[in-house]
């Protein structure tokens, strides 16, 4: 309508382009507006779009040649025609935001117009098509810019070709490169004569499918010299790169030719119909077509985002991923924040997983010596790729740092399974990469993902839950990485895996209340109390392991939550112990659980023993109470089935090794104590290492009440004053037996030369010997305890930081050794790698395992020489 209302042939070339740039722009700004993402709905509108375009411009065209020149006529007389096709992307109706419009124009006949200037047929066609495309107005790299160079002989050759030309050309023996013969199986009619375009059609056909015109090594060395001039460097490129957009397209175009041969539904100038096709006739299983379909749908929404980001056809370089371009790009491809997944992150996701599936697509169909360039690949071709060599899989391998490729492949190809499981971990490895090299045991991790994922029953929606989680997926990678035995209960157990990683229950401490509480609630559904009392300490222990491993949370929280666990079992099973005796509450208020060492003083170790005494009230009687000796064979089966339930090993392992053997007279006393004789045995009986041992003895469950009136009895022995040698050698015949012992162990970081045992055993002497001036000292924490010793000046402030700081670094040496197979290990590996290995678990993913090692190492000479000095003078600052 708005050629036939221009006046003259200068206002329908305006009114031409007037068209075209409002009809640009609104179809631009749909895609903006997000209307419609989808890039074939897109693609057919700009085809159409272009095809009107050229149809109008040959219009314009032909409406001012024939009255110049008259109609070009054969030899013979009859009217010569012409027939315009698409090529590229405009042939398949994939047009693109700046993508090139490729034309091809093919006239009849040789012969001359019939008009008053006459010319050849040639020269007129020449005229005519130079003419429509000069109609046809185009911006600098703009969309619609006209390309001519696929004619025959490209820029040397004129524009119009004459259907002679064009079949001496592309025939057998013409000068056609294999190249632009592959280009003719997107050939389409889009304008002219129908017939004429019909028959060049067919004569296509027979040129391109009916002979093998093409030479795969032709096309070999192209693509190798596309990427050397185009995408050099570690740049990346949407449309160079291998397995970028060029390597599908021309992948494609091999197949369609080699297949189209025998099946003509094959011979078609859309690559999406290509695929399927292709998929029907069983050239390629459904998964890989639609492996393919997205992999193009995806690069040609990428290159239009980068096109229209940088107002640029040529510039298909992705910027740097760290970068704000990069973040851009990945809105304006249509990438939105998907749960802890940024738009960049996913569109870097894609990128390596498309890419890697048009690799593996090449591999499969023309062998692994058809993608260009020096052999590469990711994660994802770990996934998709059935040919990669050794030494590239050792190379991609690497880049995650894991050690054994042969076993991490074995791993990746047994998590990815078949079908859409694998489509979806080729993408979710590639998330992973970066997790897994930042583990402190990449090998590790991954063999445990891959057992954990065999436990479940929907792999899939495991790694779809996972690919928007990235955190999730670091912290549930670093566990697998760190420990066996949290590995072990994720294996066992999968259904922890949601709760202990979730951020409101992984973020913040449980005390003993809260953690009791829950336990109550899952033995109330009557199930066995042994097997709910193993299975709530794995969780918790999964949980507290957790905080300790991926979110660094502070020694003395994690031993104060270990405590707080310890003290729950403890209390819940107690009660499970009165509730199945039926005993009555005046027999419950009679007694008192207390615990020494570690759980007593709220540090307790992963693996470490809960050391308890059992105490009764034993001042008055009782109908049916009257002999202590009752009493105590009743509270001692109570302290001997608490016991056996928490010790005994059973298919869930067991809850803590309990251990009576600190209770007054050791092993040959009795295994329940008389408040009034466990008092006197500590006013005139014990020996100076259980009056130490006292120091971190509390009550945790029972009567509480009866447990603090005990210690308050006992505290004017407790607190008296200390002779300092009394206590100095006490600790050192202890200390010399446990050193002794250790030797035998290897490099024992708790009991040998600089362990934790010289800090705790030099605080414990300070509290003993000073506790008479200073009272409040005695408490059973050794964090709090040091922290005492400084404010009231027994020790200086900044040997107090010093001390807490060696002391925070050796137990947190202790947990990682205990936590990694939950056992009471306290000796550094011998092995280097194994060494390496606890020393990025300490340090963490940004520390340095070697200068972890080498501050150990200068940590447990700073406690040695502090012990000694305590033991020369009484004081451990510096003279």
């Amino acid at each position: 309508a708005a050629l036939t209302a221009a006046p003259d042939g200068r206002s329908k070339r305006a009114a031409l382009n007037t068209f075209k740039d409002t009809e640009t722009f609104r179809i631009d700004l749909d895609h903006i507006l997000q209307r419609n993402q989808d890039f074939f709905f897109l693609s057919r509108k700009l085809s159409n779009l272009a095809e009107i375009i050229v149809r109008a411009a040959l219009t314009i065209a032909w409406n001012e040649c024939v009255p110049r020149y008259g109609v070009p006529r054969s030899v013979a007389g009859l009217p010569a025609t012409y027939a315009v096709f698409g090529l590229g992307k405009l042939g398949g109706r994939a047009i693109g935001y700046a993508s090139d419009v490729e034309l091809l124009f093919v006239y009849s006949d040789s012969g001359s117009t019939d008009g008053n200037e006459q010319i050849t047929n040639a020269e007129f066609f020449e005229r005519l098509f130079t003419d429509a495309a000069g109609c046809i107005e185009s911006k600098r790299e703009g969309i619609f810019h006209l390309d001519l160079r696929l004619r025959p002989y490209g820029k040397a050759g004129p524009h119009a070709v004459s259907l002679e030309s064009f079949n001496r050309y592309y025939g057998r023996g013409g000068e056609a490169h294999s190249y632009e013969k592959l280009a003719l199986t997107r050939l389409r009619f889009i304008a002219g004569d129908e017939a004429l375009g019909n028959r060049i059609e067919q004569l296509r056909d027979d040129l391109v499918y009916g002979s093998d015109s093409i030479s795969l090594q032709e096309i070999g060395k192209l693509r190798e010299k596309q990427l050397a001039e185009k995408a050099s460097g570690d740049r990346l490129n949407a449309k160079f790169s291998p397995g970028g957009l060029v390597d599908l397209e021309y992948g494609l175009q091999i197949l369609l030719v080699q297949y189209g041969r025998s099946n003509p539904k094959l011979r078609t100038p859309s690559l999406h119909s290509g695929v399927q096709e292709l998929s029907r006739s069983g050239v390629m299983d459904e998964a890989e077509a639609n492996r393919l379909i997205r992999a193009y749908r995806f690069l040609r929404n990428l290159i239009n985002g980068l096109r229209m980001l940088r107002g640029n056809a040529q510039d298909l370089f992705l910027p740097e991923p760290d970068s704000l371009e990069y973040a851009h790009l990945a809105r304006r491809a249509g990438y939105r924040r998907e749960g802890d997944l940024s738009a960049a992150d996913q569109l870097r996701i894609e990128f390596q997983a498309r890419t890697a599936a048009v690799r593996a697509f090449l591999e499969h169909h023309l062998g692994r010596d058809s993608i260009p360039g020096k052999p590469a690949g990711t994660a994802a071709d770990l996934v998709l790729s059935d040919e990669l060599n050794d030494e590239l899989i050792n190379a991609i391998t690497a880049g995650a740092g894991l050690r054994d490729a042969r076993r991490a492949r074995v791993n990746i190809r047994s998590l990815a399974g078949n079908g859409p499981r694998r489509d979806i971990f080729s993408e979710l490895i590639v998330l992973a990469w970066s997790s897994l090299r930042d583990c402190s045991d990449p090998d590790m991790a991954l063999n445990n993902w891959d057992r954990y994922v065999s436990s479940l029953s929907d792999p899939l929606a495991h790694f779809q839950s996972l690919l928007q989680q990235p955190v999730k997926l670091g912290l549930m990678l670093q566990v697998f990485s760190a420990s066996q035995f949290l590995a072990e209960t994720l294996i066992h157990t999968p259904a922890f895996l949601e709760w202990a990683l979730d951020k409101s229950v992984v973020g913040s401490e449980r005390g003993a209340d809260e953690m009791l509480s829950d336990l109550q609630n899952e033995l109330a559904d009557g199930e066995d109390t042994r097997a709910v009392l193993r299975w709530f300490r794995q969780r918790e222990i999964l949980r507290i392991g957790t905080r300790d491993i991926c979110l660094r949370t502070p020694i003395e929280i994690i031993t104060r939550e270990l405590s707080a666990l310890a003290v729950a079992v403890v209390r819940a099973d107690l009660n499970e112990i009165w509730r199945e005796n039926d005993t009555q509450e005046s027999a419950r208020d009679r007694f008192c659980i207390l615990a020494f060492g570690k759980l007593g003083g709220r540090e307790l170790n992963y693996s470490s023993d809960i050391d308890l005494l059992g105490i009764f009230e034993d001042r008055f009687g009782e109908p049916g109470r009257e002999h202590p000796a009752d009493d105590a064979r009743f509270y001692a089966s109570v302290l001997e089935t608490l016991g056996g339930d928490l010790s005994s090993h059973t298919e869930h392992g067991h809850a803590f090794r309990v251990d009576f053997r600190l209770r007054p007279h050791g092993n040959s006393g009795p295994l329940v104590q008389g408040r009034t004789s466990a008092e006197e045995y500590y006013r005139t009986t014990a020996l100076a290492w259980e009056h130490q041992a006292l120091i971190k003895l509390s009550p945790i469950a029972g009567n509480l009440a009866l447990g603090s009136d005990f210690l308050d009895a006992i505290k004017p022995t407790w607190v008296a004053r200390w002779d300092a040698a009394t206590v100095i050698g006490s600790i050192e015949r202890m200390r010399t037996e446990a050193v002794r012992q250790s030797l035998r162990r290897g490099e024992d970081i708790k009991s040998g030369e600089g362990g934790i045992r010289d800090i705790e055993f030099t605080v414990q002497g300070l509290q003993m010997i000073r506790a008479a001036q200073h009272p409040e000292i005695l408490t059973g924490n050794t964090f709090d305890a040091i922290r005492a010793l400084a404010a009231v000046g027994i020790i200086a402030e900044s040997t107090a930081e010093s001390l807490l700081r060696d002391y925070r670094l050796l137990r947190r040496v202790e947990h990682f050794l205990q936590i990694y197979e939950d056992r009471q290990v306290h000796s550094l590996p011998v092995d280097d790698t194994h060494r390496q290995a606890l020393a990025r678990r300490i340090a963490g993913t940004t520390g340095d395992s070697a200068r972890m090692l080498d501050r150990l190492a200068q940590t447990r000479t700073n406690v040695r020489n502090r012990y000694e000095r305590f033991l020369r003078t009484g004081q451990v600052d510096e003279p």
